[in-house]
């Protein structure tokens, strides 16, 4: 038996960074990692052409598909973001028919001779359809060809990052409205909503009030900062209201408080939402990573490039920047699937008191 202590993840980022540079071809991607890395850092290449996976280039390699390698690093990408770390979630294959109870039975008491009350259920049928995430990044070929281990950890965690930061955007930010056959809304958009005041003992209360979900499968969502200023309010006694609570999450009257970069926050302030997560239902599909050196890439977050309806961008060649794209892409969809799950303050910005 053999123990790893290597980062997570690890395997695939020189997996990917070896078949990158071998330009898809995986004799010459074994040999690179075999020349870097040893021959355990050949191996995951090498088995790679016995079966297929995502294009790289034009060629295949199952280390970028359905590996053991790819799926303990897309496995670290779930456990760091939003509903990775969601327990109680409704878990839902996509495209499969799903029947939902949205009004359960209720017993009664029953009287000696009475008649017994009939239970009344009520169902809805419900489909996920597979949504993509796609998470785009572009590294120069310095940085892919340095021997530096910085430089490896470097890609891992930009990899990693730029999925979570897509994933938990879409699924926490109340301006997501969805886009039809594209995006599903997040589950915070119509949600009922309560305006925050100065005092995050009043609102805290208030949001609970407003919430018709169940709190003992109820988590509080709200960014690291907002976090720390609700952590560090303190009462008439100047002891810690919130003691259980930091920028790393904790949780406050016993509700599990999750923290994340990608909860909005601006000058208008931030949210904290109370997601009960039995109430939400979320299918994943599966997940693939694309390499190129040749694309033409349009460099910002708010593309116009469009093959259904053309728009003349400016565009970057990767061959003429000496750089690589990583495409990362993610099969998921969610939908609130009970009324009144969620629930938000909005305008949070309570600064610190102490």
């Amino acid at each position: 038996m053999s123990v790893s202590l290597q980062p997570r993840g690890t395997v695939y980022t020189r997996a990917v960074i070896a078949t990158a540079l071998a330009r898809g071809n995986p004799e010459t991607a074994a040999a690179i990692a075999e020349s870097t890395w040893g021959p355990v850092g050949a191996a995951p290449i090498l088995k790679a052409e016995v079966s297929g996976g995502a294009t790289v280039d034009g060629a295949w390699g199952s280390v970028l598909g359905n590996s053991t390698a790819a799926d303990e690093f897309f496995s670290l990408v779930r456990q760091q973001s939003i509903v990775g770390r969601m327990a109680g979630l409704r878990r839902t294959p996509l495209r499969v028919r799903a029947i939902n109870v949205e009004g359960g039975a209720v017993a009664h008491f029953v009287g000696e001779g009475k008649a017994a009350p009939l239970a009344h259920m009520s169902f809805a049928a419900r489909t996920l359809e597979p949504r993509k995430i796609a998470a785009l990044i572009v590294i120069s070929d310095e940085l892919l060809e340095s021997s530096d281990p910085a430089a490896e950890s470097l890609i891992r965690q930009d990899l990693i990052r730029a999925t979570i930061e897509a994933y938990d955007t879409a699924f926490i930010d109340p301006a997501n409205a969805g886009v039809a056959g594209e995006m599903p809304a997040s589950v915070t958009n119509g949600a009922v909503e309560v305006a925050s005041t100065v005092d995050p003992v009043t609102d805290l209360a208030a949001l609970i009030g407003a919430f018709d979900g169940d709190l003992q499968n109820a988590y509080l969502i709200m960014h690291p900062q907002t976090a720390t200023e609700v952590a560090l309010w303190r009462d008439t006694d100047s002891s810690f209201a919130f003691p259980d609570l930091g920028p790393r999450g904790g949780s406050v009257l016993g509700i599990p408080v999750l923290c994340s970069r990608s909860v909005p926050r601006d000058s208008s302030g931030s949210t904290i939402s109370l997601i009960d997560a039995s109430g939400i239902a979320l299918g994943e599909g599966s997940s693939q990573l694309k390499t190129s050196h040749a694309a033409a890439i349009e460099m910002t977050d708010t593309p116009a490039g469009d093959s259904v309806t053309p728009t003349g961008s400016q565009y970057v060649s990767l061959f003429q920047a000496n750089a690589l794209a990583l495409l990362q892409l993610t099969e998921v969809n969610w939908q609130a699937v009970r009324a009144g799950s969620v629930a938000s303050l909005t305008g949070v910005d309570y600064g610190v008191n102490g």
